[in-house]
């Protein structure tokens, strides 16, 4: 740890170096980084960066949130003029304009400290200043140790990196405690040779195991050491952490493969290849897709691998299990695999990846949202469905995310969710009047305003679109019974009339 009130000033050099130095003694305190005129500050707490602040308006917060699809054009234009005559900083008037919710924003703003960090990574002759105690009132805490790597590889020639690693190739290294790889951000490669340290080798046994380049290994292992991610075992301790790992780990060889498909099927899911996620063609067919998922489900299941897989790798195959679900969910739908193969037949002639990507990303968000709408999860739901929404809006997008913000906001704030519900339905229609859940959830808001017969004709739109499904039958049958009872008399006066 670095002693309280202590000023320490860095010789001119990188500023990766320099944060990992101080991130491997858990400082305290507010880092100076000047280059070229321009002054930067970065918080750090125990270590950690929390919040990074430049001079110079560089990734704003608004544009993280476009670039996320977190936000819309019209709502980062219209925070900007709110931004200007009130001076509130932009995340605030974002959550008073109801853009996004606090946990997109906390989101947002640990993408933003990320991006700011990776610039300053790169520098390559700066100044820095290390303030000790000085602390920031917000924490938006970033794991720095892929950014330092990067940063070392940007700024340093392959001699430099031989010139310090040297002392280090022939000392055998050992995970910290505080260290359980896979790390994200870095490769499948990178991730194997981090394997390999779970034996406790060399870097020069190490390097001759992989097929990384030499300075690709030297500078990953040179990053890790100087965060305190690797740390020197010595005499006895080498060959005892050896055969701890061992004991620790009986399934090494079969943890070696389970990362490596992880990895490849994460970079599936990342480029949205549905088919790929699940080794599939493009011709499978419904017996294939589900046999096909049952068999991926089986090997990456978590109850399964909790068995024997570290919590990190139990983590990740989560993710994959989330991502194969997906896949099937949509694939398994034929609506959904048509619209899924004509967007990605555009996509290929086209823009190639932008558009593609774009209508895999507003899938894969709206499966999500699904699959928390079945749950009952409404907070979730809402974010997904809003997501898909800015993306690549559609009435299904839109009716969902009504009846999610219905649900969230009528305890509390029954008049402004319900009259914000009947907006977004009103969108729906807009962009389609053939969707049936449109008419079904504004049948339901206006049964619960109190107007039954209007509610009754929205329901007998709905079942004219859509008569086998059992809510919306449910829904006729009760409305015919109250009206030969005599019972569809409105009982107050309505917020909302019939929108179409």
């Amino acid at each position: 740890m670095i002693p309280t009130n202590q000023e320490i000033r860095f010789d001119k050099g990188y500023f990766a170096v320099a944060l990992a130095r101080l991130y491997s003694k858990k400082a305290t305190g507010k880092v100076v980084v000047r280059n070229r005129g321009e002054e930067s500050a970065v918080y750090l707490r125990h270590g950690t960066p929390v919040m990074v602040r430049f001079s110079k308006p560089l990734d704003t917060l608004g544009r993280v949130l476009l670039t996320l699809g977190a936000i819309d054009d019209s709502a980062y234009n219209r925070s900007l003029q709110v931004m200007a005559s009130t001076g509130k900083r932009q995340g605030e008037v974002l959550l008073e304009m109801g853009a996004l919710d606090s946990q997109t924003l906390e989101k947002g703003l640990v993408v933003q400290q990320r991006r700011k960090l990776a610039r300053l990574t790169k520098l390559k002759s700066c100044e820095v200043e290390f303030l000790n105690g000085e602390v920031c009132p917000d924490s938006f805490p970033v794991d720095p140790t892929v950014l330092i790597v990067n940063g070392i590889r940007e700024c340093m020639a392959e001699q430099e990196v031989d010139r310090i690693i040297e002392p280090w190739l022939k000392v055998p290294y050992r995970f910290a405690d505080d260290f359980n790889p896979p790390v994200q951000g870095l490769d499948h490669d990178e991730n194997r040779i981090l394997s390999i340290f779970e034996k406790s080798l060399a870097l020069e046994e190490a390097l001759s195991k992989v097929k990384l380049s030499r300075f690709q290994v030297c500078t990953l292992m040179m990053g890790l050491i100087m965060c305190g991610k690797l740390v020197k075992a010595r005499g006895r301790q080498a060959g005892a952490v050896a055969e701890q790992k061992e004991r620790v780990h009986p399934h090494f060889d079969e943890l070696d493969e389970l990362r490596s498909r992880i990895n490849e099927k994460l970079k599936a899911a990342h480029e949205g290849d549905l088919f790929k996620i699940l080794d599939l063609d493009e011709s499978a067919g419904d017996k294939e897709i589900s046999a096909a998922f049952f068999k991926l489900a089986k090997d990456f299941h978590p109850d399964r691998l909790s068995t024997f897989a570290p919590k990190m790798v139990l983590e990740q195959a989560r993710k994959v299990f989330v991502a194969i679900t997906q896949a099937k969910e949509i694939l398994s739908d034929h609506e959904k695999r048509r619209e899924y193969i004509r967007q990605l037949s555009e996509g290929k002639s086209d823009s190639k990846q932008v558009e593609r990507s774009k209508a895999e990303r507003a899938l894969f968000l709206e499966a999500e949202g699904d699959v928390a709408f079945k749950r009952r999860d409404w907070n979730t739901a809402a974010l997904k469905f809003k997501a898909a929404s800015a993306v690549e809006p559609s009435a299904k997008r839109f009716a969902r995310l009504a009846w999610c913000t219905w649900a969230q906001g009528r305890a509390t704030k029954r008049v402004a969710a319900m009259a914000e519900a009947m907006e977004l339905l009103d969108k729906a229609l807009e962009l389609d009047k053939g969707f049936p859940d449109t008419y079904k959830f504004v049948g339901r808001l206006l049964k619960m305003d109190g107007r039954k017969n209007e509610a009754a004709a929205w329901f007998k739109r709905a079942y004219e679109l859509s008569p086998n499904d059992p809510e919306i039958a449910s829904e006729v049958r009760l409305a015919d019974m109250r009206s030969k009872k005599g019972d569809g008399i409105e009982r107050k006066k309505s917020l909302w009339g019939l929108k179409r």
